[in-house]
């Protein structure tokens, strides 16, 4: 199947419009490096919204039909085989991706905190665009812990229920991911993630091993910078396949000075960002939706591309590990790839890979208000003073 291009000037057909497919974050970025290069896109194209962006007209796919000529820019990267796909379908084959332009000087002063987070693992995006057509994993999120430092009242990852939490068996988990790196072509970005990481002092197991896979472009540490890693941990942080990600809430500034200092001190890679604001979605109660408004909460959420791995279990999104793991929504075998299952075949995973990445909805889309970037923003990282109730009805 026919693969994308690098964007340059003089790789455009002339004569047509200049569509970036994409007006979100990856799309600000393209916005700011055409303009690096005296160009304005036409527009914008994208599925969920409409308006304007960056003062240019958004317009729907279906629209691509009538200018199947045009040169086309994929400004996404967790869905970039999916759009790519869809716009040979419509007869789309000037296609172009972001390599080179998110290899430019770009106006980090301009941006949001989301594009400069972005723009930091602008590998990511090189890595996803020099392996489409494969079985890539853009991002894949690897849960080492349920134990959290913090208890974020609104957290996505459903961390604020955990009454009684606990590390995972790194042993174990190694074990079953092994297998599943045994069936896929690449993994772009390893999150490592809890909870809180670097609650479990082990931690450093699963980067060690993973910083010397071949499949594993590069390994993210997702920290709210809390706690300052011990020295075993630290070393393994070195690595030069390994970035620590700090979130900061503005109200853990103090401890993540000290974090922060340490890395400095030790050659610790780390990007530091700030947030604003997070999506709120709701509690884990039963929302009843149709079929219909599930597909159409699961095309607007933003961590439908979250893979994460969680007690031998590939999941779709990290709110349905966790609210199966409670007990708040039932388990739906459907919904995840069990790794843990000794009994399955190669050929058998394999197969329900493909059909977990084909999936339109899942049933935690019946448990959650969604998680749309473009709305339903609350303060991040209320703290609630106990672990919140919610009702267990399907786990003993």
């Amino acid at each position: 199947m026919e693969k994308t291009k690098p964007f340059q000037a003089a790789s455009m057909v002339q004569g047509q419009p200049v569509i970036v497919y994409g007006a979100s974050v990856f799309g600000e970025l393209a916005y700011y490096a055409l303009a690096e290069l005296g160009i304005t896109p036409d527009y914008f194209c994208d599925r969920a919204r409409t308006g304007t962006y960056f003062g240019v007209e958004i317009i729907h796919p279906e629209k691509l039909d009538q200018l199947s000529g045009a040169n086309i820019i994929i400004a996404s990267c967790d869905y970039f085989d999916e759009i790519r796909v869809q716009l040979m379908g419509q007869g789309c084959h000037n296609l172009f991706d972001m390599r080179s332009l998110l290899s430019m000087e770009l106006p980090k002063d301009r941006m949001t905190e989301r594009a400069k987070a972005m723009y930091a693992y602008a590998q990511v995006y090189d890595d996803v665009a020099e392996h489409q057509g494969m079985l890539n994993f853009h991002r894949l999120q690897f849960v080492v812990t349920e134990r959290c430092s913090l208890r974020c009242r609104d957290c996505m990852h459903l961390m604020q229920y955990y009454k009684k939490p606990q590390d995972i068996d790194l042993d174990a988990s190694c074990r079953q991911f092994d297998h599943l790196l045994s069936l896929v072509d690449n993994v772009s970005e390893l999150r490592v993630l809890g909870g809180e990481p670097f609650m479990n002092k082990d931690v450093y197991q699963v980067l060690d091993h993973y910083a010397a896979s071949s499949k594993i472009e590069t390994i993210t540490v997702y920290t709210n910078g809390t706690i300052v890693p011990n020295e075993r941990n630290l070393k393994s942080l070195q690595n030069k396949k390994i970035i620590v990600n700090i979130s900061d809430y503005r109200h853990n500034q103090e401890r993540i000075r000290n974090v922060i200092a340490k890395f400095e001190e030790c050659h610790v890679k780390y990007f530091l960002r700030q947030y604003d604001s997070w999506q709120d979605c709701g509690d884990i109660s039963e929302r009843g939706y149709t079929k219909e408004q599930k597909e159409q909460l699961f095309m607007n959420c933003f961590e439908r591309g979250c893979y994460t791995f969680y007690k031998g279990q590939l999941h779709r999104c990290p709110r349905s590990v966790h609210a199966m793991n409670l007990g708040a929504m039932p388990d739906v075998k459907d919904d995840y790839v069990d790794f843990s299952d000794e009994t399955l075949s190669d050929d058998v995973l394999t197969k329900q890979l493909h059909k977990l990445r084909a999936k339109t909805w899942i049933e935690a889309c019946n448990y959650c208000s969604g998680p749309d970037i473009w709305s339903q923003s609350v303060t991040p990282a209320i703290q609630a003073k106990q672990p919140l109730a919610y009702v267990n009805q399907y786990k003993n």
